[in-house]
Parts: structure tokens; sequence; C-alpha cells
């Protein structure tokens, strides 16, 4: 997969446990705008499901932060897009 502009390949890495039925993807690599930080990406899917993906705008100092909060942030939005849906 590429970014936006087609510059920069990504390997996204799948987490290998589920959350609340999600598979997540992500993704880490330096940011272009600021040297020595990192970014993160991730896509969140689940059959029969709309898939969430997104760019994490923070920037982080290792590509460690980056994995751990974009993680963080992929399972936060996930929660959220259940929460939203309310009871079945």
């Amino acid at each position: 997969m590429q970014n936006a502009a087609g510059k920069q390949a990504l390997d996204y890495t799948l987490v290998q446990e589920r959350h609340q039925g999600y598979q997540i993807e992500w993704a880490v690599r330096p940011s272009q705008s600021s040297p020595g930080k990192w970014i993160g990406s991730f896509h969140a899917f689940k059959e029969g499901e709309t898939s969430i993906a997104t760019w994490i705008a923070n920037l982080y100092n290792d590509p460690a932060s980056a994995q751990r909060n974009t993680i963080q942030v992929a399972k936060a939005q996930v929660d959220e897009k259940i929460a939203a849906k309310g009871p079945h």
C-alpha cells in the first residue's frame, strides 16, 4: 500500500488478536515534515462492517511509541464506532 501521494510504500502489520471482532493493521513511518519524528496509520476491518482507516496526526519520538499509540487510537475508534451503533 502507498500513501496518498504514492511516494512511500507502507508495510502494514496485522495485530494477531482481534479487538471487538475487528482485525487491526498498522504501519509507522518517519515523518516527512518533522525529521526524527514518526507517524502511524491504521486500518481496522470486520466482515460485514465498514472499515476504519486513518493517519494519526500526532508525532512520536520513536517507532515503538508510534506503533503503540496508533494501535491504541485504532482500538478507541473501533470502540467509538460500536458505541455509536448502540445496542443490537
